[in-house]
């Protein structure tokens, strides 16, 4: 082997220990920074100074789903070197599994057209006009799918998973707050809507260990929203 080559391989070797040896808050701040850090800045940009519409378009729903999976690839190799394992995700699919997902999508709308409602009467709704762009069909169903997957993997699965030993109500909450952090840029919408929605995906992953209904609620969810408000 080349010199090159050996001093590439003794980095990588150095590298794979250095990541395999960091304590596990280290872990825990890497993991959530790559996956929710560049979203969360964002989120805070748009709450101080809000666009002029919250138009939705393919083109961004593309960029963002490049990002996600970018992001999931490098914190999967991140975690595989760590010693995590796919079954850690807890992904067996059910019938039984689905309903309580699509239950999950149904309350969780009913309860979002419920806040909408009272905030128009309260006054709070002060969200820009958005112009009628159409998302197709294709990229909404991937995109949906795909935010569903990266968004409960991490903010849940990992995070619960990881905080678990801490009790029920710290491994729910801090994997909230994580979850409102990224959607601060909704204003009240994030306490009054996200919040709540955190707890509930948390208590559900947490009782149950099971992942997929979370996954399948919010890519309905997201569908939804893409199809009936774009």
């Amino acid at each position: 082997m080349p010199a090159s080559g050996v001093g590439l391989y003794a980095a990588w070797n150095n590298a794979r220990m250095a990541i395999r040896d960091a304590p596990r808050p280290v872990e825990f701040v890497v993991v959530i920074l790559i996956a929710f850090g560049l979203f969360t800045y964002w989120a805070f940009m748009l709450f101080f100074q809000p666009p002029e519409n919250d138009a939705v378009t393919n083109q961004e729903l593309v960029v963002l789903f490049m990002y996600e999976l970018v992001a999931f690839g490098v914190i999967a190799c991140f975690l595989r070197i760590r010693g995590w394992q796919l079954r850690k995700f807890y992904t067996r699919i059910t019938w039984k599994l689905t309903g309580v997902g699509i239950l999950l999508a149904t309350v969780i709308t009913l309860y979002g057209i419920g806040v909408g409602l009272v905030g128009e009467q309260a006054g709070w709704s002060n969200e820009p006009e958005a112009e009628a762009v159409s998302v197709s069909l294709p990229i909404a169903v991937i995109f949906s799918v795909a935010n569903g997957i990266y968004e409960e993997s991490l903010v849940v699965g990992y995070v619960i998973g990881v905080l678990r030993w801490c009790g029920c109500g710290v491994a729910i909450m801090v994997s909230t707050m994580i979850r409102v952090a990224y959607h601060v840029y909704q204003g009240p919408d994030a306490l009054l809507i996200i919040l709540p929605i955190g707890v509930l995906l948390g208590y559900v992953f947490y009782r149950s260990r099971r992942l997929w209904p979370l996954v399948l609620a919010h890519a309905l969810l997201n569908f939804i929203s893409l199809i009936f408000e774009s």
